[in-house]
């Protein structure tokens, strides 16, 4: 037996709110990403200037990225 027009209305109706559901997650997670990306760069660069000034304090200044 075929779906009726009423349960195919049914279905889609489903699948939209369970697509906006899906999507609302897609941002949150791409929100949270993003963050993790920032911090991950916060403490990268945090740590490039302290193996700067650490090989500064050494001699070894040319050993290092210049750009930190």
């Amino acid at each position: 037996m075929e779906p009726t027009i009423a349960q195919l209305s049914t279905a889609i109706r489903s699948l939209r709110l369970e697509n906006r559901r899906l999507h609302n997650h897609l941002a949150e997670y791409i929100i949270k990403t993003k963050n993790f990306e920032d911090d991950i760069n916060h403490i990268r660069h945090g740590m490039g200037m302290k193996m700067n000034r650490l090989a500064k304090a050494v001699g070894m200044e040319d050993t290092v990225d210049p750009y930190f």
